[in-house]
């Protein structure tokens, strides 16, 4: 009976839609959630996360009033901060947020943090990431179940990441997530123009990264402003 407790078959069943209407939408809610804390952990073995008490401090302060705001309440939105010194953010399914040190140590205020991190929670509220992979997985679970991975949380979180790196969000979607950003970041009380402030700022300096190898999030820098 453990094999029908694996993420992977359950994960399966649910993209395949063979769990039935009744539970479904439940179901695939507890997965979405599944799959972000597998990407996480993912992370977490690739980089690990900084425990710094005052960025910590610095991302809630800046980032919870504005995932407050948001229209998605499924779960507490959760901010975590990879320890690597390249300059990127990221959205899981399920409500996680990612920043980099790298990206921590280039954003001059609390406007140009505001404006990031409101971006990738509207990728996020509006469920880009889940909606990205949704036509994939099904395949990428079967495989897995085949390959005998079926109880391996790290495995999914590392396939997931790969295939987010593999298809990356279409420039419709980063427009919507950029306009969410501005609207929400303002509700929050801070200046919208923060986000292209950073974009100013990193353009002279944006590089293809390692962490490109797990998420592609964002077009060129030049190309949204």
């Amino acid at each position: 009976m453990a094999c029908w407790r694996s993420p992977w078959l359950r994960l399966w069943l649910v993209c395949l839609g063979l769990l039935g209407p009744a539970g479904g939408r439940t179901v695939a809610d507890q997965l979405e959630r599944e799959v972000g804390r597998s990407v996480r952990e993912a992370l977490r073995l690739q980089y690990g996360f900084l425990e710094d008490r005052l960025l910590t401090a610095w991302i809630d302060r800046v980032g919870q009033p504005i995932a407050r705001l948001v229209p998605r309440q499924d779960y507490p939105y959760v901010f975590y901060v990879i320890d690597t010194d390249a300059v990127n953010a990221l959205a899981a399914p399920g409500c996680f947020i990612f920043v980099t040190k790298g990206l921590l140590d280039t954003v001059r205020n609390d406007d140009e943090l505001a404006g990031v991190l409101a971006h990738e929670l509207g990728h996020e509220s509006e469920r880009h990431a889940w909606r990205l992979i949704g036509h994939e997985l099904p395949w990428i679970a079967g495989g897995q179940l085949l390959a005998g991975h079926l109880g391996d949380l790290l495995s999914l979180g590392f396939s997931v990441a790969h295939l987010l790196d593999s298809l990356g969000y279409s420039r419709h979607l980063e427009n919507r997530a950029d306009r969410f950003g501005l609207e929400y970041s303002w509700r929050a009380g801070y200046d919208p123009e923060g986000i292209l402030s950073f974009f100013e700022t990193i353009q002279p300096k944006k590089k293809p990264s390692k962490l490109a190898s797990y998420f592609r999030t964002h077009p060129p820098t030049h190309e949204r402003m």
